[in-house]
């Protein structure tokens, strides 16, 4: 097996350790291992990476802006979660724990969403909703960053990330899912009494 050319700590093989001497085997093996974390490593950083890039990945919305103007319109926090698909900290939105009445709309576009008579407590730290307004007002996409595969929820108006939608985990909802989106993706618009 050739050795790596990359100056790598990890790489590096060396015969003498503190315990003792390796053989062959020993030093293939530890070399194997130590290529397969570097491997895992790059996939990792890879996949990070492809998170902080804008999210022009070639779908095409109804409300289509160039990354410039979006950058003008949201604040510095908003476009890291809605163009990056970051996460804002868990507990800390604005809408986690409300229970004001109304229609939660994208913060990006406006786009009506989510109704606060679909929202529920999760204890997740996020806002919680077992239904979108309507199927059409969000796309799902197949996100496997992070080791491990998850549906991304975005607007279907303007493509913005809003979280992500899980199922089967026992909440005690019509449809056993939970639309767990950030706080910063949405605008609540108080119902009129």
């Amino acid at each position: 097996m050739a050795s790596c050319q990359w100056p790598c700590p990890l790489l590096q093989t060396q015969s003498q350790t503190r315990g003792g001497t390796l053989n062959r085997r020993q030093l293939l093996a530890r070399e194997r291992f130590q290529r397969a974390v570097v491997v895992q490593i790059v996939k990792l950083f890879s996949a990070l990476r492809r998170r902080r890039t804008s999210m022009s990945d070639g779908r095409v919305y109804p409300l289509t802006k160039t990354d410039d103007q979006w950058r003008e319109e949201l604040s510095p926090a908003e476009y890291q979660v809605l163009r990056l698909a970051g996460t804002e900290r868990p507990g800390v939105g604005e809408y986690t724990d409300t229970k004001t009445q109304g229609i939660y709309t994208c913060r990006a576009c406006g786009t009506e969403l989510f109704r606060s008579t679909t929202k529920f407590d999760s204890h997740c730290g996020w806002p919680s909703f077992y239904a979108p307004l309507a199927e059409n007002r969000v796309e799902y996409l197949e996100d496997d960053t992070l080791g491990k595969k998850r549906i991304e929820v975005r607007c279907a108006n303007c493509g913005s990330h809003l979280g992500h939608v899980f199922e089967g985990e026992g909440y005690d909802v019509p449809t056993d899912q939970r639309y767990c989106i950030n706080s910063i993706s949405l605008r609540l618009e108080p119902a009129s009494d």
